[in-house]
């Protein structure tokens, strides 16, 4: 049985406030080794089979002129989301989330622009600015607006998804997932938002080695629901939302299990135990286990995106993401700019 790939489960649960868990990660393969054909010794070139002097600069690669369209869209949102924080009306706490949401679709902007938007180079990427206007527009028909424009961009980034393979369909993935959260927020009461960090490399695994990842990863959820249960009031929404995650979360395990089991690879093992990052002792702190659990599972949900190897299993990795943003949302997480990765 392959070793875990990072820290032990009983260390994950620790430090669930984060993603430092991921680094190890850094380094391995997306598929199963392959042997590369060996450099044949290359001889020096004589007088008449040197290659001539190039005349003039390479052409420039081609750009998928999808990535074109979807940073414009990108910008546009920005624009949209600045027009309505300078609206009068606009309290502070929307304020502060129109201005995140600004900056979330400007960077997304800028990789879509990139020359390789997979990498996420989105600081060496400028894109035009765009301006629109709202005027004669209410500002709830302009909350409204931009949730619906929000709505649709994340139904087509989710198609992209699917249909590209690899770090591409983690990106086109996570700006569906961010979407989408941006668009349930738009009309709702302002959620917090996670400040935009600088960008760390995607851990690229085989599809195998992704989905024992995230099977280590439910059962050290599992057992923290379950001490979080306990400190939830019997009958009171929290206990009810709690109970209902844990029943998900054990059904996505049992699914990854069947997983693993058709294709004859090793199940990982629950531990006996693991020593949770806050020790639920009151319905305070039980939430705050759930919301930083849900949140650390993030990452590995957008790892299994990018090992994905058919459309099927894509389709379940990037509902799994999609499902584990919501309910860390429910539980109190920010909205986040790039959900899926370790940043």
């Amino acid at each position: 049985m392959a070793a875990p790939l990072c820290w032990s489960r009983r260390e994950l649960l620790a430090a669930s406030v984060g993603f430092a868990a991921l680094a190890p990660l850094t380094g391995c393969t997306l598929s199963d080794p392959t042997i590369e054909s060996p450099t044949a010794p290359q001889r020096a070139p004589s007088a008449d089979m040197r290659t001539p002097p190039a005349r003039g600069p390479a052409p420039a690669p081609t750009r998928d002129p999808v990535f074109t369209r979807a940073a414009g869209a990108e910008q546009g949102l920005a624009a949209l989301a600045a027009a309505i924080r300078k609206r009068k009306g606009v309290d502070a706490d929307e304020r502060a989330f129109l201005k995140f949401l600004e900056q979330a679709h400007t960077d997304h902007a800028r990789a879509l622009a990139g020359p390789d938007p997979a990498t996420r180079p989105t600081t060496a990427h400028e894109v035009p600015p765009t301006t629109i206007s709202i005027r004669g527009l209410s500002l709830a028909t302009a909350r409204k607006r931009l949730a619906a424009a929000e709505a649709k961009l994340s139904s087509s980034h989710r198609r992209r998804a699917v249909e590209a393979t690899g770090t591409t369909a983690l990106l086109w993935g996570s700006l569906a997932v961010a979407a989408e959260s941006y668009a349930s927020a738009a009309t709702g009461d302002p959620p917090g938002t996670v400040d935009l960090a600088r960008h760390r490399p995607v851990s690229k695994l085989s599809d195998v080695r992704a989905v024992q990842e995230l099977v280590r990863q439910q059962h050290a959820i599992i057992y923290g629901y379950q001490l979080a249960i306990g400190r939830l009031s019997a009958g009171s929404q929290g206990h009810r939302r709690a109970v209902g995650g844990l029943e998900q979360h054990r059904q996505q395990r049992d699914d990854l299990i069947a997983w693993l089991t058709r294709r004859s690879h090793d199940v990982p093992a629950a531990e006996v135990a693991y020593v949770p990052s806050v020790v639920p002792t009151n319905p305070r702190t039980a939430t705050r286990l759930i919301r930083r659990m849900e949140t650390a599972l993030l990452p590995f949900c957008g790892i299994w995106l990018a090992a994905a190897g058919s459309a099927g299993d894509r389709r379940r990795a990037l509902k799994a993401l999609r499902s584990t943003s919501r309910t860390a949302r429910e539980w109190g997480a920010g909205v986040r700019a790039w959900p899926g990765y370790v940043d």
